[in-house]
């Protein structure tokens, strides 16, 4: 985000829905922060099994940026075929939709 190559934008993605899924707004609601929390370490360490790394740069195979210059890089074809992140966010998807599917599965267990 940002072209600083820090937290991959397909994870932040994935978190983001994760804070929809299991958030809380309310400043005293411990419980449901650890939910959330739990939730999005989960999320985060089944993406870091499947790519390596949470971090934009590892992921790109280039070095963390230093000083940060704005200017996005020319978007050409090239360009495009060094970047993984089509597969990334999709393969973010699949993580966040297999694990409310597979708790969904469980709240029915658990009640049946």
């Amino acid at each position: 985000m940002g072209r600083m190559r820090l937290v991959c934008g397909a994870a932040s993605g994935m978190f983001m829905l994760a804070g929809l899924e299991k958030g809380s707004a309310t400043p005293h609601d411990n419980e449901g922060k650890m939910a959330n929390y739990a939730f999005v370490q989960q999320l985060a360490g089944d993406f870091k099994a499947k790519y390596g790394s949470l971090i934009c740069a590892e992921l790109l195979g280039l070095a963390p940026k230093g000083s940060i210059d704005p200017r996005p890089a020319p978007r050409t074809p090239e360009y495009y075929e060094k970047r993984p992140c089509p597969e990334m966010i999709a393969e973010a998807v699949r993580l966040y939709l297999r694990s409310i599917n597979s708790k969904s599965r469980d709240n029915i267990q658990s009640i049946l």
